[in-house]
């Protein structure tokens, strides 16, 4: 499985869903930076407004993918770990779609 077609399929997916919640391509302003749990999601999704949304998701977003940058997947470790952060990534983007769905019935 070639892993980094894999990782870089899903930062472009978690990047267009984070421009549809506000996000602008290359702003970076707001430093803050969430863990995404299911009694944080409800807080966020009521006390942030769309701009501020995906500015902050996609800050996380990014320094995830950065902390993460400096694996060697040619050992058997550096194997494990990336199997295990492309599940997290999985996971996150599940988050994603639940947040921007969230957000687009409460605008009704």
């Amino acid at each position: 499985m070639n892993t980094r077609l894999t990782v870089l399929s899903l930062y472009r997916t978690k990047v267009r869903i984070c421009h549809e919640l506000g996000y602008k391509y290359g702003n970076s302003k707001t430093r803050e930076t969430y863990r995404l749990q299911h009694t944080n999601m409800h807080r966020f999704i009521n006390k942030r407004n769309r701009k501020e949304c995906g500015t902050a998701l996609m800050n996380t977003v990014r320094e995830t993918y950065k902390s993460y940058n400096n694996i060697d997947v040619n050992t058997e470790e550096g194997k494990e770990m990336t199997n295990e952060l492309v599940d997290k990534g999985f996971e996150y983007l599940k988050d994603l779609n639940y947040i921007k769905y969230a957000i687009n019935m409460k605008k009704r």
